[in-house]
């Protein structure tokens, strides 16, 4: 895990997890150069690990950001 990985997942809201992650996708979909495949997969399954966690009744992979 990265140090970016443990600030994600220790430092950052969750709201504002999912605007970065709104963001990561809007650079992968304008074929921006600064665009990292491998940073948009950690920030997700974070995502998705901390939906489960903080409600557990609701799908995660239904819940992300698109």
């Amino acid at each position: 895990m990265s140090d970016e990985e443990d600030y994600w997942r220790h430092t950052v809201p969750t709201e504002q997890l999912r605007r970065m992650l709104e963001a990561e996708r809007k650079r992968a979909l304008g074929a921006h150069w600064a665009y990292d495949l491998a940073r948009h997969a950690a920030m997700l399954r974070i995502y998705k690990q901390r939906l489960a966690t903080e409600m557990p009744a609701m799908k995660p992979v239904e819940s992300v950001p698109r």
